[in-house]
């Protein structure tokens, strides 16, 4: 069930496509429950059977073992494990292995079913679901109702920053220092990504505004707007935003061409913060207006641009 990633990549920014995958666990009777999950198409190699695993002292937990694909080596995490406690033991297993943020990982499932193609507004925040709860809710971005199923959007970089935080976002390059004290607004649906990057920016002296989803930094924007109307200077109020693409309701692309729709913040600098850094991602994030684009793994490259951008 190989893709090509770059075909398969709508050209238009308000759709993408999410493979539809089951990972079943068991209530306190002991019955199977399968719930689906899904996973932008952008960010998954291919998918295989379960291979064989070697097994290695003194790894995580979630981590059940290593294996061998085209003589890369790579890990393989028990998402059931990950998300339940448990060990996925079901005959059909399958792999989907994951590439992201320079990082190749192997989620091992119950099983794969299908491709969807959806709007980003079609993924509805876990905030509309009074009832969402469970041990696993803070590791679901958001969810897409299909009729009577629900297909819960799994957060892979709170899996894997559990294992290891710097896979996520990096190492900082301590050198870098703002002189200034910048005003920095963030979005992102990741709460592990927020976090991270929040800690980050407060190390280097940095005033942040931290949000879940772009509508919430549309209307913080338009506040913004109305202020430096009636005569606040921009640079009072806001230096940079820097958000994400994948998020529910409304994505980073049109966040960015709706803010770049209004006069006062034509030139304010924008910069896209993904695992999503690739030729067919640039060239959309470029025609929204981002003023960069970096991966999540470069955040030492993050904040050197900030310096370049809003500290000379």
């Amino acid at each position: 069930m190989a893709k090509n990633r770059e075909q398969s990549f709508d050209t238009k920014s308000d759709q993408l496509e999410v493979i539809e995958f089951v990972i079943n666990s068991k209530d306190r009777e002991d019955n199977v429950i399968q719930q689906s999950y899904g996973i932008n198409v952008m960010k998954v190699r291919e998918i295989i059977l379960m291979p064989k695993l070697t097994v290695l002292p003194n790894i995580p937990p979630n981590i059940i073992g290593i294996f061998n694909i085209r003589g890369s080596i790579i890990p393989a995490v028990d998402l059931q494990k990950a998300l339940f406690g448990e060990d996925n033991i079901d005959e059909k297993r399958k792999m989907i292995i994951a590439e992201f943020n320079n990082v190749t990982i192997g989620f091992v499932v119950s099983d794969v079913e299908k491709i969807h193609r959806i709007f980003w507004n079609d993924i509805k925040s876990v905030k509309t679901l009074d009832s969402f709860s469970g041990e696993h809710s803070s590791s679901i971005l958001g969810f897409i109702q299909m009729g009577d199923k629900q297909l819960q959007m799994l957060d892979i970089e709170k899996i894997v920053a559990d294992i290891d935080p710097t896979a996520v976002l990096g190492e900082v390059n301590k050198d870098i220092v703002f002189h200034k004290r910048m005003k920095i607004v963030t979005v992102d649906d990741s709460a592990v990504v927020r976090s991270l990057l929040q800690t980050r920016l407060k190390d280097k002296n940095s005033e942040i505004n931290s949000f879940r989803t772009a509508e919430d930094v549309y209307n913080y924007a338009l506040d913004i707007v109305e202020k430096v109307k009636l005569g606040a200077q921009l640079t009072d109020l806001i230096d940079i935003i820097i958000s994400d693409i994948e998020m529910p309701g409304m994505d980073g692309y049109t966040l960015i061409t709706k803010l770049r729709s209004i006069p006062e913040l034509a030139n304010l600098p924008i910069i896209i913060f993904s695992s999503l850094v690739n030729a067919e991602a640039m060239k959309k994030g470029k025609e929204a207006g981002a003023t960069a684009q970096v991966s999540k793994q470069q955040v030492g490259e993050l904040l050197k641009l900030i310096k370049e951008l809003c500290d000379s």
